[in-house]
Parts: C-alpha cells; sequence; structure tokens
C-alpha cells in the first residue's frame, strides 16, 4: 500500500514539475502564449500522463517526461513565430487571387441609391476572411473553397436592404451550440473569402464563424453595428469614424483579439472574460470589466464594444 502511494504520490510531483516547467518557459522566454494555437497541442497531455503511467524506473520516466517537454515546446516556438511573422500585416493585394485550384463562388448585386441602410449576415466555417476596399455595387462577395460552398440571397424593404451569405447544408461548423456542423480536413485550412461593400449606405454587419484568421478593415464605412460569433479565431479588426455610433460585440473563445480604433474617437469597452490577456492601450478602468478612453464623455464619435471571451489574447490600439 506504501508502494503505491509512494508511485502516485512521485507521479503528481512529477506533473506539478511538469506544469511549472513550461509555465516558466513561457515566463522567461519573449514568446506571447498564443490561445488558437494551443488547441494543436493537446495530444502533449496524452503523451505526460503515459510517460507517468509507464511500468518503467523513475530517471527513465524523468528522461521521457523532458525530452516531451523540451520537443513540445520548441514545436511551440517555430509555430509562434511563423504566427506572429504575418499577424496584423494586412496587405490589400495579399489574398487577391484566390489560389488556381479552388472551387470559386462570385456574389455580388447592384447599388441602388435608394438605399440608405443595408445588413449583411455572413456565414463562413474555417479558413482566411478578409475585407477589401469599397465597391461599385452594392456588395462583392468571394469563396474560394473545395469544401465550404454558399448560398447568396437578398431582400429589399423601402430603403433598407439584407442580404444573407449562408454556408449550404451539411456544410456548417459546429460552434457556440449552433444547429451547424462540419468535418474539416486539410482543404478547409486554405479556404479564402472576401468581402467588399458600397461605402454610401449604413452597414450592420454579422458573421457566425468557426475557425477563422479575420483580417477585416472597416474604416472606409459608415458601420453602425459588427457581430462577431466564432472561435479557435485569429480576429483582427480595423474600425473607422464615418458614423457617430459604433456597436461591437465579439464572442469568441480561445481566441487571439486585436481591434483597432481611431484616437479621436471615444471608447468604451464591456468585458466579460476569463483566463484572458489584456492590452488595452489609452484606457482607464472605469468599474469591474469596463474600461473607457479619457475622450469617452466628450467625442462626438463613439465606439462601444462589448466582448465575451475565455482563453483568450484581448488588444485593443488606437491609432
Amino acid at each position: 500500500m506504501d508502494n503505491n502511494n509512494n508511485k502516485k504520490g512521485f507521479n503528481s510531483g512529477l506533473l506539478l514539475i511538469a506544469i511549472g516547467v513550461v509555465g516558466l518557459f513561457f515566463t522567461l522566454s519573449d514568446l506571447p502564449v498564443v490561445f488558437s494555437l494551443m488547441w494543436k497541442f493537446w495530444p502533449v497531455l496524452l503523451l505526460i500522463t503515459g510517460v507517468l503511467f509507464l511500468p518503467v524506473k523513475s530517471l527513465i520516466k524523468i528522461i521521457l517526461l523532458s525530452v516531451t517537454i523540451i520537443v513540445a515546446c520548441a514545436i511551440y516556438a517555430v509555430e509562434v513565430k511563423d504566427y506572429t511573422r504575418s499577424y496584423g500585416n494586412y496587405n490589400d493585394n495579399y489574398y487577391d487571387n484566390v489560389r488556381d485550384d479552388a472551387n470559386t463562388q462570385l456574389f455580388s448585386e447592384p447599388y441602388s441609391h435608394d438605399v440608405d441602410y443595408a445588413e449583411v449576415n455572413v456565414e463562413y466555417g474555417a479558413g482566411k476572411m478578409f475585407m477589401k476596399k469599397p465597391c461599385e455595387d452594392l456588395i462583392e462577395s468571394c469563396n474560394g473553397s473545395n469544401v465550404l460552398r454558399q448560398t447568396f440571397e437578398v431582400r429589399y424593404d423601402d430603403d433598407k436592404v439584407k442580404v444573407d451569405i449562408e454556408m449550404e447544408p451539411g456544410l456548417k461548423i459546429n460552434y457556440n451550440n449552433n444547429k451547424y456542423s462540419l468535418t474539416l480536413n486539410e482543404d478547409a485550412k486554405n479556404n479564402s473569402y472576401s468581402l467588399a461593400l458600397n461605402e454610401n449606405p449604413v452597414w450592420d454587419l454579422e458573421f457566425d464563424v468557426g475557425m477563422v484568421d479575420m483580417d477585416f478593415d472597416f474604416s472606409y464605412y459608415k458601420v453602425s453595428k459588427i457581430d462577431i460569433n466564432g472561435g479557435l479565431s485569429k480576429i483582427d479588426i480595423k474600425l473607422g469614424d464615418k458614423w457617430d455610433y459604433t456597436y461591437v460585440e465579439i464572442d469568441a473563445d480561445a481566441s487571439d483579439i486585436v481591434l483597432r480604433i481611431p484616437k479621436d474617437s471615444g471608447c468604451s469597452i464591456d468585458m466579460d472574460s476569463a483566463f484572458t490577456n489584456k492590452n488595452l492601450e489609452g484606457f482607464n478602468k472605469v468599474e469591474r470589466d469596463m474600461y473607457q478612453t479619457g475622450n469617452y464623455a466628450n467625442s462626438d464619435n463613439k465606439i462601444f464594444i462589448d466582448i465575451e471571451s475565455g482563453l483568450s489574447n484581448i488588444t485593443v490600439l488606437r491609432y
């Protein structure tokens, strides 16, 4: 009995040491904790557990555990360097050409000067998403994928128009208890989706997404609301000051979120987050989970941000 207790105590001690070593690695290194990459390393937990239960000598367990941790940290370091090399470097021409072997869907709707308000709902399961510069049509949508197919529907109501860009049944992703399901494969990683809007209407935009790399520059547009639902994503959003009040709602777990707002705009952030890294440039904490810029009360243009997220990196920058 004592021998079994000693083994359990030894294994528990090794597990705590392993956790401590990983924590020390992140503390002493310059590498950021990128939660959207962490999910790739879940097999490491199985490897560590397997090592602890191996019927071998303690010295061999220590060696195997050390090798596992060192290799995992090395792979993570390479992944993060590749990630940070491209993160936030928006290039309008980067995604102009969908890869040659992709099955491309192009949607567009002519612009009518009678339209003052436009609502767009976009669904996309996985891949890269980006916003292009304003177009002459009301909307231009391009989906480059051999996996995801979309439908396109437009409904007019006086001076308002609603555009639904949805994934076809059977290709929808299961996230945040949605009713959709999608089996991802290697092709899904190469999906590419672009969106361009007319700069005249006031826009209300909603995005229901899965694991995406989203790089959206809304600074050209009059935006009243942006609603993003997703997870395990990289989200980089640039906002402008073309409209007096802009509301942004983001519900995304295990994601890396960057929001860029104009310095002259007053901004208020209500954040419901757990186990997140927060970097809020130029914000003051006014109450629990609420932050505001110093010019919030006196600014003519205001941005309201509501974020619900866990296990994420959240950065708000002012430009």
